[in-house]
């Protein structure tokens, strides 16, 4: 059975589509969802998210700011 989770032996609960979501939300913004072994035994998934660049924050603040100055 694909992501069963350690010890889960009630297999009439949950379809078993949590790790296929998270990946396919995480794809869509850029990113990976990548697996690593947790110590003492099971899997930990890791996410990894683009940074969004520093000229772009700039960029959407001043847009902000704009915007506002304007509605007033």
């Amino acid at each position: 059975m694909p992501f069963q989770r350690l010890g889960d032996t009630d297999n009439t609960t949950g379809v078993g589509l949590g790790l296929a979501l998270s990946r396919g939300l995480t794809e869509a913004m850029g990113g990976s969802l990548e697996p690593e072994e947790t110590p003492g035994g099971g899997l930990t998934m890791i996410i990894s998210l683009p940074a969004v660049a520093e000229a772009d924050q700039a960029a959407a603040g001043q847009r902000e700011r704009d915007e506002t100055a304007g509605a007033h």
